[in-house]
């Protein structure tokens, strides 16, 4: 019996290896010239703070408020969703690539689906006013796919969702018009 337990013990920490949480460098780099070739346009790329090394695939350790999506709509804008219980967050923006860089500059304007006012238990869309910033992502060449990383955060191109279904998903909802998407 308990060679049984060990060898389940072992096999459960070998496994959980390949799931560590990347806090350090990437060590793998990309040279501009492959760079020139990538196109974001018209893709969904996934966002998390954890990123798995061995499968090039993020994952989310439970942690609410660490992931969400980006849409990269056409060859300058995007739009981005983050899951943070109970709300989920939009905001939109503007990109660049500069070589290995990829440079999001993201507009003061953001979009909430979430609880408005938790005294009557009412939920809704509604804005809130910031400051536009700038995040600057790197990118990383991991089993010939290429991904991005931030100081917190890493993109990945997402496998589940569409560039039809999201564009299809964001158009049909006020999220859209009040983003001024068209504009």
């Amino acid at each position: 019996m308990i060679r049984k337990l060990l060898f389940i013990f072992s096999l459960v920490i070998l496994s959980c290896k390949n799931l560590k949480k990347s806090n350090t460098e990437t060590k793998i780099e990309v040279s501009s010239t492959s760079f020139d070739t990538i196109v974001l346009a018209e893709k969904v790329y996934k966002i998390d703070a954890n990123f798995n090394e061995s499968t090039c695939e993020l994952f989310n350790d439970g942690c609410d408020c660490c992931d969400g999506q980006m849409v990269f709509i056409n060859e300058k804008k995007f739009i981005s969703q983050f899951y943070c219980i109970p709300d989920n967050t939009y905001c939109k923006g503007t990109y660049e690539l500069k070589g290995d860089l990829l440079i999001l500059k993201y507009s003061e304007l953001t979009v909430v689906d979430g609880i408005i006012d938790e005294n009557i238990d009412s939920t809704g869309f509604y804005i809130e006013k910031g400051k536009s910033f700038i995040d600057t992502l790197t990118a990383i060449e991991c089993n010939n796919k290429i991904a991005f990383k931030s100081k917190n955060d890493f993109l990945a191109e997402s496998q589940e969702v569409s560039i039809e279904t999201a564009l299809e998903t964001y158009s049909s909802s006020p999220i859209w018009d009040i983003l001024q998407m068209d504009n």
